[in-house]
């Protein structure tokens, strides 16, 4: 396989974690809208945010990316949720500001490990397929702890 083709495979299956983890982080908050009840329906909502995702992704932008995640991110709580507007603003607002730091954090460690710029170390297709690993990782972490927290400070 040529570095193009490893790269376009990790985008999409990076794109279609990032929007499951969207997803699951929402489910532990508001129910599905009865419309999408049908795993049918679900799944082609689905498929259709990750494709747009995997779309601007390709374009490698990191401005139109983090505007067509937002974006996503907002259209994910407001078509496939059930629940108060105020709230899933809240939620997403939390969403956004948790993926923005995650990108951070991982910027700062890859500052930190290596003094390669980013083009030349995605040259190597293992250190590429990590990179992008490690920062779904770390998104499912964050967003993980935070529903987690969310959900208990509810309950208690």
């Amino acid at each position: 396989m040529t570095y193009i083709e490893v790269y376009k495979i990790c985008i999409v299956i990076s794109c279609m974690l990032e929007i499951y983890l969207a997803f699951n982080f929402y489910k532990a908050f508001y129910k599905i809208r009865y419309y999408f009840q049908s795993k049918y329906k679900l799944y082609i909502g689905y498929f259709i945010i990750v494709l747009v995702n995997v779309a601007m992704n390709l374009r490698q932008s990191n401005i139109i990316n983090i505007f067509i995640a937002a974006f996503l991110y907002l259209l994910i709580v407001l078509v496939f949720f059930h629940g108060k507007l105020w709230d899933k603003i809240i939620h997403w607002l939390m969403i956004f500001f948790l993926a923005a730091s995650a990108e951070m954090i991982f910027s700062l460690l890859q500052k930190l490990s290596v003094d390669v710029p980013v083009d030349k170390a995605f040259e190597n297709e293992f250190s590429m397929i990590s990179s992008i690993l490690t920062i779904k990782i770390i998104y499912f972490l964050m967003w993980s702890i935070v529903r987690s927290e969310e959900r208990f400070s509810r309950n208690a």
